[in-house]
């Protein structure tokens, strides 16, 4: 089957694209090979087609430990990430409130200013609070930089962390048809050696032996059917009489009776004459 469907593909790629276009042979392409990988996918063994699967689940759970490293690792960065905001905010406060004191001290009228035992004049706290100012806005847009950037990992941590649930989840379910599988498959072979121990069981078909004695009985039923209509289409026995009458050729008792006329005498010829049978022969054989 393969074979030909091979031999069939070799035969459309030299003459249809030519004929065709790529486009449209490019369809049959993919549909024949569809056709193979079916007719191969259904070839497979059972046995071997669950043996793979379980080696396919089971590299899910490399996937799963895969995944569960990157959340792990990402976790680490986030929380790493949550302390730099804390340095970074407190040292923007210090600085928010350095440049408080600064501002209150150039509203002041004073010319020179004390500072930690040290004294500065009105133009240096300006410049000095000019570079200050200068850093306090450079670390509080950073500030609000790495805020957002800790916000979008934690959200795709937290989406990381669900998809980890749900692989897990799935991995679970997974294991949990393999087993419902090996079962199901268990039952179909016990279905099929049952099925191939009652075929053994099953005693041979009848219909050869049993039927030829079936079939004699009833071409000779039929001939005995026949042979009794022939008869009953015969010409029926008649019953007939037989006549017994004087056909002989015998002229005494003639003779005698013209002698009895001429000489005046009573013969007994007739006395004796034989009696006419008239009876059927039926009738002869009752009495």
């Amino acid at each position: 089957m393969i074979k030909k469907i091979l031999i069939g593909v070799g035969v459309l790629s030299i003459g249809s694209i030519a004929i065709l276009g790529w486009t449209p042979v490019k369809s049959y392409f993919k549909t024949s090979a569809d056709i193979v990988r079916t007719s191969i996918e259904d070839n497979i063994p059972f046995a071997v087609e669950v043996k793979r699967l379980e080696g396919m689940i089971d590299d899910l759970n490399n996937v799963v430990r895969q995944h569960t490293r990157t959340c792990m690792e990402r976790q680490v960065d986030y929380e790493m990430l949550q302390e730099e905001l804390k340095e970074r905010e407190k040292n923007v406060l210090i600085q928010k409130n350095d440049l408080a004191t600064a501002q209150q001290l150039l509203k002041s009228e004073l010319q020179t200013f004390v500072i930690a035992d040290k004294s500065y004049n009105r133009q240096e706290v300006s410049k000095d609070t000019l570079k200050r100012l200068d850093t306090y806005e450079a670390d509080a847009k950073m500030l609000a930089i790495r805020k957002q950037t800790t916000n979008t990992l934690g959200q795709a941590l937290s989406d990381a962390y669900d998809q980890l649930e749900a692989m897990k989840n799935k991995r679970k379910e997974y294991a949990e048809m393999l087993q419902i599988l090996r079962a199901n498959h268990m039952q179909l072979e016990a279905r099929k050696q049952l099925a191939a121990t009652v075929k053994g069981l099953s005693l041979p078909s009848i219909d050869n032996e049993f039927g030829e004695v079936a079939e004699l009985f009833n071409r000779l039923n039929k001939r005995i059917k026949v042979e009794n209509q022939m008869i009953e289409t015969l010409p029926q026995k008649r019953n007939f009489t037989i006549d017994y009458k004087q056909t002989s050729n015998d002229n005494t008792p003639a003779v005698l009776d013209r002698l009895e006329s001429a000489l005046g005498n009573k013969s007994t010829f007739n006395e004796n004459k034989p009696e006419i049978i008239t009876q059927t022969v039926s009738q002869i054989v009752e009495k």
